[in-house]
């Protein structure tokens, strides 16, 4: 998660038919999750990709771009 998001929980998310609540939260540079709802069996770690790096890039800038 990026440093200036500390800690989300997401309440009622819907993958098909079940629901789930789940909050995540840094710790040091990882980020921890815990199922609060739902089956935590249902649920597995997956890499971003990077995808939070790019929520800072300003919308219409490409990267690379002066």
């Amino acid at each position: 998660m990026p440093d200036w998001l500390p800690d989300v929980t997401l309440t009622d998310l819907r993958l098909g038919r079940r629901r789930f609540n789940i909050r995540f939260w840094r710790d040091g540079k990882s980020t921890i999750f815990k199922v609060l709802k739902g089956s935590p069996e249902a649920v597995e770690r997956s890499s971003t990709c990077g995808c939070w790096a790019r929520l800072n890039e300003t919308p219409g800038k490409s990267r690379g771009a002066a």
